[in-house]
């Protein structure tokens, strides 16, 4: 089994020796650019809600898109954020490689430099904690991208949406604390608005079924 951790490495540093590494995004003057969060979805027929779900990496060097850029998705391991993120195996596009137990899913850009990904996945809500978000790490050619927020509307993660997830719902609001993994407008506090973007989610069919894991 391959360290990702080390995989990581060999691609940052083939990536330094030949035309440098890619720029972070925010930096200054860069094309690079990475979703405010990520939202873990289900499927249905095994295709992920990307209506939902889809979010864009664009990966540049001296503000010039870098085609076939690597880009690595994985749970973040930032101390800052809530753990407790399962990815699932059903993606879009399908990904290039999968690593366990590292739970790291690899993506190649297009030649704009562009990879749209839509992942598949749950949160465990026993182990978040109020006021804290779950969270993914995209990196791209071994350099980190971002740890990004992370909200799922599959809160139970098991036969995908329906009564089981609208009761967990409504007891993270019954609570009063903001549980942000359900903040699905994302103004720091759980009401109607989510309520109402988590139904209409639940209407649309797009994800009759909960995702498998990626790492049993």
């Amino acid at each position: 089994m391959r360290n990702w951790t080390s995989l990581l490495w060999l691609v940052a540093l083939s990536s330094s020796a030949s035309a440098g590494p890619p720029e972070i995004p925010g930096t200054p003057g860069t094309c690079s650019r990475v979703p405010d969060r990520v939202v873990l979805v289900g499927s249905t027929d095994s295709r992920p809600d990307t209506h939902v779900g889809a979010f864009d990496v664009v990966v540049c060097r001296h503000a010039q898109p870098v085609a076939g850029a690597s880009i690595i998705v994985s749970p973040s391991q930032n101390i800052l954020f809530a753990p407790g993120v399962s990815l699932g195996r059903e993606t879009d596009p399908p990904t290039t490689f999968e690593e366990c137990p590292s739970q790291l899913l690899h993506f190649t850009a297009d030649q704009s430099g562009t990879c749209r990904i839509t992942i598949t996945g749950s949160v465990d809500l026993a182990q978040q904690v109020a006021s804290v978000a779950p969270a993914v790490s995209i990196y791209s050619n071994g350099i980190l991208f971002g740890d990004l927020p992370v909200i799922c509307y599959d809160l139970d993660g098991v036969g995908g949406l329906g009564a089981g997830d609208l009761s967990k719902w409504i007891t993270l609001f019954s609570s009063g604390e903001p549980w942000l993994v359900a903040d699905y407008n994302g103004d720091g506090v759980l009401g109607a608005q989510d309520l109402s973007l988590w139904l209409d989610v639940f209407h649309s069919g797009a994800e009759t079924e909960s995702a498998r894991p990626l790492c049993p």
